[in-house]
């Protein structure tokens, strides 16, 4: 009520009303789209979209900084996972690098990812090694990184490929 008080103009208040108005609306519209699409056993139908939305999350530089100083029973962990092989049809590719951020030119765990389409239910991440891994320390920092690498070239490590699936509007997975 104080904001419609401090208008003075009744041109104002309709103009405001009206975006108010549009606003809702689009967020109803958008809402719509973003509802999951269900088969009839329930399931969450996942498409390029949702692809490409969970690569962006995953896409980046990660720390758990803040969780150790909070708790000194965490060490401080740097994640950077960075996009490869971006011209690639198959899914998503990242190479993979986790350190102590207290030594980030000795990387403990150097992989690569493969983001992809399982079915129309999940999506799946495979996990690959990488020969001869201390050629790459440091790539994430680089333009085109493992450019001289193809899947092919990769160790599959078995038994570590990871599935996500909405399920009521949360991950499992």
């Amino acid at each position: 009520m104080k904001l419609i008080s401090k208008l003075s103009c009744p041109v104002k208040l309709v103009f405001c009303c009206a975006i108010l108005n549009t606003a809702t609306i689009a967020n109803a519209i958008a809402q719509e789209k973003a509802a999951p699409v269900k088969t009839a056993d329930g399931a969450t139908l996942v498409d390029n979209a949702d692809l490409y939305n969970l690569f962006e999350m995953m896409s980046g530089k990660f720390s758990s900084e803040a969780q150790s100083k909070a708790d000194t029973s965490y060490f401080n962990i740097s994640l950077k996972m960075h996009p490869i092989w971006q011209s690639r049809t198959d899914g998503h590719w990242f190479y993979v690098e986790q350190a102590m951020a207290t030594k980030l030119d000795k990387p403990y765990r150097q992989r690569v990812y493969h983001l992809y389409l399982y079915n129309d239910k999940k999506i799946a991440s495979s996990v690959f090694e990488i020969p001869n891994p201390a050629a790459y320390v440091g790539s994430c920092e680089k333009d085109n990184p493992l450019s001289n690498l193809t899947p092919d070239s990769l160790i599959s490590r078995e038994g570590c490929t990871i599935f996500r699936k909405d399920e009521h509007r949360s991950v499992l997975g």
